[in-house]
């Protein structure tokens, strides 16, 4: 009788270890074939959404730092609050072998402005990956210009 109990024990000890948390269902990204533009795109998505988690899947570690810091800052928000829409209005990757650039022209629609923005990605074991560069990438409004005219 008491080896009964012990089996019942360890039993519903196995059926609320197994219990799903909710993660299960949230799949993580891969990059895996994917163009530089459909990472940037799917990575600024989950930016947009608070998926840190997701995003850090499309990220370099120093991208994953950068979420870090984001995740940490938006947390004590009310999460509805931090939560934005990137709208492409044009988008332009370089591939280069070990990065690409893209240059895009991005409207918020909070702000109701059109702006200009550039992202580089890393080529990382065959997978392009959103990389958060130390320096800001074309900081110069004048190579953004050359880089627009040069991808069209």
């Amino acid at each position: 009788m008491k080896s009964f109990h012990y089996l019942v024990l360890l039993c519903s000890f196995s059926l609320f270890a197994c219990q799903n948390d909710g993660t299960a269902n949230k799949e993580i990204p891969s990059p895996a074939g994917k163009s530089p533009e459909t990472v940037l795109r799917e990575w600024m998505s989950y930016y947009d959404n608070n998926e840190y988690q997701k995003a850090k899947a499309l990220s370099t570690s120093r991208a994953i730092t950068f979420l870090e810091a984001m995740e940490e800052l938006t947390a004590s928000a009310p999460a509805d609050s931090t939560i934005i829409h990137t709208e492409f209005l044009e988008l332009k990757c370089q591939e280069y072998p070990d990065h690409a650039i893209c240059a895009a022209l991005i409207k918020d629609e909070e702000l109701g402005e059109v702006y200009r923005d550039s992202f580089l990605l890393a080529r990382e074991r065959s997978y392009w990956l959103i990389d958060i560069p130390e320096s800001a990438l074309l900081e110069d409004e004048g190579l953004m210009d050359d880089l627009f005219q040069e991808l069209n």
